[in-house]
């Protein structure tokens, strides 16, 4: 159950036409990210270096290279990042209506326990390679400027 006194709505704004927030991470050496919580499911893929640590539901998760890790909605989680040159990190909230209604009837397609849905993921995994090759592809277009991201 959620902590409403210590963590905030983060509420998202996305983009009609993409509606994926897209976030490249660029050099901060002190980032405190503070709990809260959001109703996107959250995709934090670290391709590159050791960034810091991101505590979801008060476990620790230390982000590692090749690695993604996924958050559930509404789920409480904080960040602490000491990012430099030589890290890459990309964060993607997904709304989570895009991903689990029916469109033309807007009933969901599947309910999420928010708990379950949170992983670790390794990209080192043979299974993973396509899809960590796609992370690298976007990775690459929004280092480039060549699609609209913000910078944290």
């Amino acid at each position: 159950m959620k902590n409403y006194n210590s963590a905030y709505h983060e509420k998202q704004i996305y983009n009609s036409k993409f509606p994926i927030r897209i976030i490249f991470h660029k050099d901060n050496p002190k980032m405190i990210v503070t709990p809260h919580w959001h109703y996107g499911i959250e995709l934090l893929y670290v391709e590159k270096g050791e960034p810091g640590i991101c505590y979801i539901l008060g476990k620790e998760y230390k982000l590692k290279e090749n690695h993604l890790l996924i958050i559930g909605p509404s789920t409480i989680h904080r960040l602490e990042l000491c990012i430099t040159d030589s890290d890459k990190l990309l964060t993607l909230i997904i709304p989570p209506e895009w991903l689990f209604y029916i469109h033309d009837t807007e009933q969901f397609l599947l309910t999420v326990d928010p708990i379950s849905i949170n992983l670790d993921l390794d990209f080192t995994d043979s299974n993973l390679i396509i899809l960590r090759n796609k992370f690298h592809e976007l990775i690459n277009i929004s280092s480039n400027n060549n699609i609209s991201w913000k910078q944290k």
